[in-house]
């Protein structure tokens, strides 16, 4: 993230709690954020007001970010662990198929 990022993350927690934004803040959160993706962030910000009446702090962001990106990787799992399953039911009918007769190899 950057500081233009982290300033407008801080802007929306300010619409929360009603801290203060200034430049020199979003320059620290923005080193304290440099390896968090912006939209993440959006996502994290939202999660920890979901959850909490605590003043958001970069330790929270980093935390809840974590969070989604295992719950992403958790539904990406999902979904190719189906589409394995469905590709071996699919070789599978094609193998009855074709020691049927049904259909040529």
């Amino acid at each position: 993230m950057n500081e233009p990022e982290a300033f407008k993350l801080l802007t929306l927690a300010s619409a929360r709690d009603g801290r203060t934004v200034d430049r020199d803040v979003a320059k620290v959160w923005a080193v304290d954020l440099a390896r968090i993706d912006y939209n993440d962030a959006i996502d994290a910000l939202s999660l920890h007001y979901a959850e909490s009446t605590e003043w958001l702090m970069p330790a929270h962001v980093v935390r809840c970010v974590t969070r989604i990106r295992t719950q992403r990787h958790l539904e990406a799992q999902h979904r190719l662990s189906i589409a394995e399953r469905t590709q071996q039911a699919e070789a599978a009918e094609r193998e009855r198929l074709i020691l049927m007769g049904v259909i040529e190899a």
